[in-house]
């Protein structure tokens, strides 16, 4: 699980803040279309290794993506199939990604100064859908001879790998090779035509300098974004972490040029992203979590707090009912008020045992039946286990919320043990008393939250009351105290 993973590297600090606001060097939309109409490349289609400005850089910078050819064996074509009509940092609309139309597909970048730049910090973003597959670059970088521990690798990668695991990767300066990789079998892919079968993801590489993370939300399940991956990069002996210069040059590329939809490996072409993609955004600082393209379309919970009389109450803002199993509310100005706080534990929020699959708060004979029907579809033949192994457990035998360890005016948190988790349904709420201290005040309260079998999600925090209201996304610094309460919870 991501938590024990990030737990054991001995990270002080699980999700970075970043920048308040970061400085775009390029942003492709692909919104030219029509939908299936092929992304025309200008320089004509006997000019497959020839740069035009095919599509639109539009931050207004010029750095214009280049097409190969138009359609065919490796060109794209603009779809109406996306993982968002709107984006929610921008509220543009969103109409159209683009596909691979045959097998070869890579677009790049061009002569226009992109291919120079070695930031010190990055953010990489992009939307996709991809095929089922090894190694799948969703956004590259063209180069060889820049990586000490193999000369062979390309300056930069935001890839799938082996297993749907996804992973950012890119050499410094002084030739360390930095990665994040995720769990595998994050990523649910597609076999073609069944495009359907695979979900669209946003994905969200940073690095500050110091630390490198990797963001993940599944668009088409609705989810916000979750920290994937993580790396201390000052734990490499690097004294200079900025994206290293690229080196070489090939008959069909040139160092330094940025790609869509394709790798690069020992100076070749390859590791191509088969599917969708959309989206893509590249900024030279560490874009923090509220300034991200998705971030405000994914705060599925969040909570509101006011300002005037303490009150924090925690919301499902999303259509579709939210499980969670953990939460974390933290201030680094020391403003939270433990003394008032009302967890669920402290209402005594019952839980179902493991096994009650008939949601009456007792594992019986009912949910038998329940399992009986659903066995195939909805349960495997391990659901009957634990059923038969909790049969008599009730509501009431001490399932339920328990307060963490370590919980001041700095943190507050709670989770469940051994159960699946309380579900809020679309607009439900719960008060968490008056858990925010007035007589402090200050604006600077982070929120996350944990799903059954997943990670850490960010949620987004809402002030309100007689001074103002003022939205204040979450930007969610976890410290290693309140990892170290939540760490032997989920390492079961």
């Amino acid at each position: 699980m991501i938590l024990q993973r990030i737990q054991a590297a001995g990270f002080a600090v699980l999700l970075t803040a970043g920048a308040a606001h970061a400085n775009t060097v390029a942003y492709w939309r692909f919104e030219t279309g029509p939908a299936d109409t092929n992304v025309i490349h200008l320089a004509g289609d006997d000019a497959g290794n020839t740069y035009s400005a095919d599509i639109p850089d539009v931050s207004g910078n010029g750095h214009d993506l280049s097409a190969w050819i138009t359609g065919g064996c490796c060109g794209y074509a603009y779809r109406s199939d996306v993982a968002t009509g709107t984006i929610a940092a921008t509220g543009a609309t969103n109409n159209f990604s683009v596909q691979n139309t045959g097998g070869g597909p890579g677009m790049f970048t061009g002569p226009t100064g992109i291919g120079s730049i070695t930031p010190s910090a990055f953010t990489i973003e992009a939307s996709f859908r991809l095929e089922n597959g090894g190694f799948r670059t969703i956004i590259g970088r063209d180069g060889t001879d820049v990586a000490d521990q193999n000369r062979e690798l390309a300056p930069v990668y935001l890839q799938a790998v082996p297993g749907n695991a996804l992973a950012i990767k890119f050499a410094d300066q002084e030739g360390f090779w930095h990665e994040a990789v995720s769990p595998a079998e994050i990523l649910n892919t597609f076999a073609p035509p069944n495009t359907t079968e695979g979900d669209w993801y946003h994905a969200s590489a940073v690095s500050d300098g110091s630390t490198l993370s990797l963001y993940l939300a599944n668009a088409t399940q609705g989810t916000g974004y979750q920290l994937v991956a993580q790396t201390d990069m000052t734990l490499s002996g690097s004294t200079n972490t900025a994206m290293a210069t690229p080196a070489g040059d090939g008959g069909d590329w040139d160092a330094g040029n940025w790609t869509v939809g394709r790798g690069m490996y020992n100076g070749g072409h390859g590791d191509r992203a088969y599917g969708f993609i959309d989206e893509v955004r590249i900024s030279d600082s560490a874009v923090s979590l509220s300034d991200m393209l998705h971030f405000a379309g994914g705060q599925n919970l969040s909570i509101e707090v006011n300002t005037s009389t303490g009150a924090v109450t925690l919301k499902n803002n999303s259509s579709g009912a939210v499980t969670l199993d953990y939460y974390e509310i933290t201030s680094d100005a020391g403003a939270l008020n433990q003394s008032s706080w009302n967890s669920m534990a402290d209402q005594g929020v019952e839980v179902s045992p493991p096994g009650d699959y008939s949601g009456d708060g007792v594992v019986d004979a009912a949910d038998y039946t329940v399992y009986r029907d659903g066995l195939g579809s909805t349960f495997a033949q391990a659901d009957y286990d634990v059923w038969a192994a909790n049969y008599g457990a009730s509501a009431e035998d001490g399932y339920g919320w328990t307060e963490a360890g370590g919980s001041d005016t700095n943190v507050l948190s709670e989770l469940l043990l051994d159960v699946a988790g309380t579900s809020l349904m679309p607009g439900e709420s719960i008060s968490l008393g008056a858990a925010y201290n007035t007589a402090v005040g200050g604006q600077d309260l982070e929120f996350s939250y944990g799903r059954p079998g997943s990670g850490l999600f960010v949620g987004g925090v809402t002030y309100v009351g007689a001074a103002a209201t003022i939205p204040e996304p979450a930007t969610l610094a976890l410290v290693a105290l309140g990892m170290a309460a939540l760490g032997w919870r989920r390492a079961a």
